[in-house]
């Protein structure tokens, strides 16, 4: 009996977040850039309350692919844009974030779920304005790169593009160190209403651990889909490049 109650308490709370309509009461828009095989522009739009977020940024597919023939050998460059994932929600009253991503094999999208991270903040005393709006400079290294970041005190809300949080106001302006990674706001609208389910539920659910592994096996996998179009005299070698915010997993 224990078990079927255990059961049911991890699946109720899912089915009704999944089923939940979140009432925004603030939106950001941003020009976001990421530019480290070539820029990409999107336009990026922050929606949120006291507990939730939802960041959403313009979807590009794009596929850049260069075939060198080698006595028979076929060698792959395929450049694969991470703009695929295009929604992050988070969710402060379960800790909980879910990113949406488009397996690149399959072209099936699915969620990611992750704890929310706790970023160590490094907040100075250096401000500057943005949009009339006295802003601070605070510094952090996440997810393999190191950010510089401005948020306003004045608006009181930990939230921010992308999966930036923790600070004591909106972040308005984010960059790394290598300006790969951009964000400049564009517009503040508070208050703002605006009604929406953020995740759907016909999509699956994967941990962390298994979208990376996912990501892993993108060589292979798209090797043995290319291999088995031509005949076994040939040789395919495949090499991804995927342009990602986060270089690794560490913190």
């Amino acid at each position: 009996m224990k078990k079927h109650i255990i059961i049911l308490f991890l699946i109720v709370p899912i089915n009704f977040l999944f089923s939940q309509e979140i009432n925004f009461t603030g939106k950001i828009e941003y020009k976001m850039t990421v530019a480290i095989n070539r820029p990409i522009e999107y336009k990026s739009e922050l929606f949120f309350n006291n507990t939730h977020s939802l960041f959403v940024y313009t979807e590009v597919l794009q596929e850049n692919v260069e075939e060198i023939d080698d006595s028979n050998n076929l060698n792959f460059n395929i450049i694969l844009k991470d703009s695929l994932a295009k929604e992050i929600f988070i969710n402060k009253s379960n800790d909980s974030l879910y990113e949406k991503h488009k397996n690149l094999i399959s072209k099936n999208s699915y969620y990611s779920v992750e704890r929310v991270p706790k970023i160590k903040w490094n907040i100075t005393n250096q401000t500057k304005k943005i949009k009339d709006i006295e802003c601070y400079l605070a510094k952090t290294t996440f997810r393999g790169r190191n950010y510089l970041v401005w948020f306003a005190p004045s608006l009181v809300n930990p939230v921010g593009p992308w999966k930036f949080n923790g600070l004591p106001g909106i972040i308005l302006e984010a960059y790394d160190d290598k300006r790969e990674v951009t964000f400049y706001v564009n517009r503040i609208t508070i208050p703002y209403h605006f009604t929406n389910k953020p995740l759907n539920q016909e999509l699956s659910v994967l941990s962390l651990n298994e979208h990376l592994h996912i990501m892993n096996n993108i060589d292979s996998e798209i090797g043995k889909k290319i291999q088995s179009k031509f005949g076994r005299g040939i040789q395919v070698k495949v090499e991804t490049k995927i342009s990602t915010i986060e270089l690794n997993f560490n913190d």
